[in-house]
């Protein structure tokens, strides 16, 4: 009887144990990811006030406002995120401007990475726009920033499904 209780009870703290660490590494990578989202968030502030005066379409008072968190759905180790920019509604924006726009945001980005010597251990560049989109006074971006494998998987997932839509 006394070795079951003493089984029993060496369980529960092994089990105690499973859930503290798994808490822990949670909270940690939760730490790390909202580090991220916030570097991310600030290389697209500047990077749009280093361009807005270039695109017409874009919001006198542009503001860079947080949408969502793409981990949440894709897994807590991604680190990509959802932006959107606002727009003026005066003018017509075509695919055309949107690619052009995509491209300065990128140029932009990478000037960024370079001023605040950002480095990761990819080789890569440390931002990358994975998808952007038009919706109502909005343009969307999901902006990638890359400092794990599981970033760098979801971004060659992501490049496997555009591929087979073409």
């Amino acid at each position: 009887m006394t070795l079951i209780k003493i089984s029993i009870i060496f369980l529960i703290i092994i089990g105690i144990i499973l859930i503290y660490n798994r808490k822990k590494r949670i909270n940690k990578l939760k730490e790390i990811q909202q580090k991220c989202h916030h570097l991310t968030k600030d290389a697209l502030r500047v990077a749009i006030g280093n361009i807005e005066d270039k695109f017409d379409f874009l919001d006198e008072k542009t503001k860079v406002m947080d949408e969502a968190v793409i981990s949440d759905v894709w897994g807590q180790e991604i680190m990509v995120f959802e932006y959107k920019v606002c727009l003026n509604s005066k003018n017509e924006i075509t695919l055309n401007n949107i690619s052009r726009f995509k491209k300065e945001v990128e140029k932009q980005l990478e000037e960024y990475v370079k001023q605040k010597e950002l480095t990761n251990s990819s080789n890569k560049e440390p931002f990358v726009i994975s998808d952007i989109w038009q919706m109502n006074d909005n343009i969307h971006l999901d902006i990638a920033y890359i400092m794990n494998d599981a970033t760098i998987n979801y971004l060659e997932d992501i490049n496997k499904v555009e591929k087979t839509r073409d």
